[in-house]
């Protein structure tokens, strides 16, 4: 039997509310932790790259800074998916956010650029051990056909803690400085532990596509998609590393509003990705993932080709609307397609190799947009942005039909997973 990445194995039936009644509580409390967890980094990521231009950061120094991240999220990949799939979802979860923790001190702490580096790195190691296990854990615990539903309730998650984080980030700054925001994230990062600590520390079954035979895990049918998908991610993490480093900037020197705009324009993708993501998640699940991958990087352009044509706040305020919705289409697809395709034991492994390729284009993407802007202009960086994301959306479209997945069980099938 085959069957391929533009479809899942069992199509779903029934509304959003029956959708939604099929979520196990367990899912419901990782999506708080990330609410809670997100709100807080929501708070100052929009303001890191002008906080550490303040602290005597040079445009070399930006470019570390948010490759930073991604290093240490690249670094922390492959052993988090190794350590949730040997000892568990649960302590690796408990791990990840104790590194969030420390990691808003020393952020807190910071007077020289080299601080927040290091800071930012461990941000990324912690970052990684978290995405890998909650989105793991959460595939073990949905059947296939809620699947995108669930992994859109993360994202939806993610998005409401970039709604609620950059207004208070704005609001802390106007009230006192730059360094305030960054003293509450210390607080917010230790309530987060609260619904992680009531998870059961065993599930008791979890749903899977398995396939027939130990010696197909290996075989070049199972490798093709993972290699696709890390491809896939490669070039999107890249293009959005060059607007993660260089569009507060561009929003501070030229657009009305300075940072109160950026923070304003990190909450309306927010917004936007927030409503947007349990509906692509669920059309995710009816037509396939590999449309929504495409839709979600078209749709993204929007982002880089509005700071190239102008400095509206308005024209780049809906802009960034639309990108929110395109990047939880891309992500909440892709990360659903890895768990149709690998099994609870080797899940989180797949999903640390993609984020790996992630982070790699994401470190690419944030260095070269240093060295453009450097050597060429702002607005350079974001035309090679705009470029790498159809260049993703047109090898998607190349290589869908060639990736076809050989004896690919359509059953679900339960089997046990320790969440910790």
């Amino acid at each position: 039997m085959k069957n391929n990445l533009n479809k899942t194995p069992v199509l779903p039936e029934g509304s959003f509310l029956k959708a939604s009644r099929n979520i196990p509580g367990q899912v419901w409390l990782l999506v708080l932790s990330a609410v809670i967890l997100m709100s807080g980094y929501g708070m100052v990521v929009p303001l890191l790259p002008v906080y550490g231009e303040r602290i005597g950061a040079s445009a070399w120094e930006l470019g570390i800074l948010v490759a930073a991240f991604f290093c240490g999220r690249a670094i922390g990949q492959l052993p988090s998916g190794s350590l949730a799939d040997r000892l568990g979802r649960r302590p690796a979860i408990l791990t990840a956010i104790a590194g969030y923790t420390i990691c808003a001190a020393l952020f807190a702490m910071a007077q020289i650029p080299i601080y927040l580096i290091i800071a930012r790195a461990l941000q990324g190691l912690s970052a990684a051990m978290f995405t890998v296990s909650v989105r793991a854990l959460i595939s073990d615990l949905t059947p296939v056909p809620d699947r995108g539903f669930a992994h859109g309730l993360l994202s939806s998650g993610v998005n409401s803690g970039f709604i609620i984080g950059p207004v208070c980030g704005a609001i802390l700054v106007a009230a006192y400085d730059i360094r305030t925001p960054f003293l509450c994230l210390t607080a917010i990062c230790a309530v987060a532990f609260i619904p992680i600590l009531r998870l059961r520390r065993k599930q008791r079954m979890t749903f899977s596509v398995r396939i027939e035979t130990k010696k197909e895990i290996s075989g070049i049918s199972r490798k093709i998609p993972l290699i696709y998908l890390g491809i896939s991610n490669f070039f999107f993490m890249a293009a959005l590393g060059i607007a993660m480093t260089l569009f507060p900037i561009f929003g501070e020197k030229f657009v009305d509003g300075g940072l109160t705009f950026v923070s304003a324009a990190f909450s309306i993708a927010a917004v936007c990705g927030f409503f947007a993501s349990p509906i692509a998640g669920r059309i995710s699940d009816i037509l396939g993932r590999v449309p929504l991958i495409i839709f979600g990087a078209l749709l993204l352009v929007v982002e880089p080709l509005s700071v190239i044509f102008s400095t509206s706040p308005v024209v780049i305020g809906i802009a960034y609307g639309l990108g929110g919705i395109g990047t939880t289409s891309y992500f909440n697809s892709m990360h659903a397609a890895v768990a149709d395709f690998f099994g609870g034991h080797e899940r989180g492994r797949a999903a640390g190799f993609v984020g790996l390729c992630s982070d790699a284009g994401g470190i690419a993407g944030s260095l070269g947009s240093a060295a453009m802007w450097q050597f060429f202009s702002l607005r350079t960086a974001f035309v090679i942005e705009a470029v790498l994301l159809m260049l993703m959306a047109l090898f998607v479209y190349i290589v869908k039909k060639r990736l076809t997945i050989e004896k690919v069980l359509p059953a679900i099938t339960r089997e046990s997973m320790p969440a910790g």
